[in-house]
């Protein structure tokens, strides 16, 4: 088993699933490149909740001037609608920026699209929209040992405006 993959099951899960019986399953996972996808499912084998984040290459990076250690969130999503605003998603990016600090990552890089209508599945019931989408992650991505979080809506950082 990946490093990382034991990294993310010592997560666990948030209160509202304690007593389910759910599964971590890993589609990549390498701590070599601090990346890992992976989705939580049901006894049903029912998706629940996926996440994917990534170390972007530190060539990638520093063309672009950038020297700082950088983790890129790709994707988060709560599958069922009634899951949603329940604290899952909030549950696995705190443990995502733990992670990113204890590995001494500086910045955490996402781009926020509350249309995911591409998604298998995807509902908008009980969904944010853009601008809550945007408050939320502002919200929970702060931590005083980050410099910051780079919220970008359509590629363009939010926090430089």
């Amino acid at each position: 088993m990946n490093d990382i993959e034991d990294v993310i099951k010592r997560w666990g899960v948030p209160p509202v699933w304690k007593g389910e019986a759910i599964t971590f399953e890993f589609k990549t996972a390498s701590m070599d490149s601090y990346a890992a996808k992976f989705t939580i499912v049901d006894s049903n084998q029912t998706p629940l909740f996926t996440m994917d984040f990534f170390k972007p290459s530190d060539r990638f990076n520093s063309m672009g001037g950038d020297n700082r250690k950088i983790m890129e969130l790709a994707f988060i999503h709560t599958h069922r609608p009634s899951d949603r605003k329940k604290g899952i998603s909030t549950f696995y990016i705190r443990k995502l920026v733990d992670f990113c600090v204890q590995n001494g990552f500086q910045v955490i890089k996402l781009n926020v699209c509350a249309d995911q209508q591409g998604i298998e599945g995807y509902s908008k019931e009980n969904a944010l929209n853009q601008e809550e989408l945007i408050q939320f992650y502002q919200k929970v991505l702060d931590h005083p040992l980050m410099d910051t979080a780079e919220i970008l809506v359509n590629n363009v950082n939010i926090n430089a405006e």
